[in-house]
């Protein structure tokens, strides 16, 4: 499996198409009680850079979740490390 930076994962995330829209994204994410949920179609709606989180689109859903940066273990099939 290949591997990318978590920091590259952000920068990943950011980027738009042509038309200025997000590019959709897939990972995967350890919940606080050790169960991991792969989320996709997903679209980041905020980064807080100098915080713990972001903000995500699930799928067709109107209002964003918050996720913890540094539980995402899987970013688009690739195996996210520190």
């Amino acid at each position: 499996m290949k591997r990318i930076h978590i920091k590259e994962v952000f920068e990943t995330m950011q980027k738009k198409d042509n038309n200025g829209k997000s590019i959709p994204f897939s990972f995967r994410y350890a919940k606080l009680n050790g169960e991991l949920k792969y989320y996709h179609d997903c679209r980041v709606s905020s980064i807080h850079f100098k915080g713990a989180t972001f903000n995500a689109t699930v799928g067709n859903a109107r209002r964003p979740k918050t996720f913890r940066k540094i539980l995402i273990t899987e970013f688009n099939k690739m195996k996210v490390y520190i």
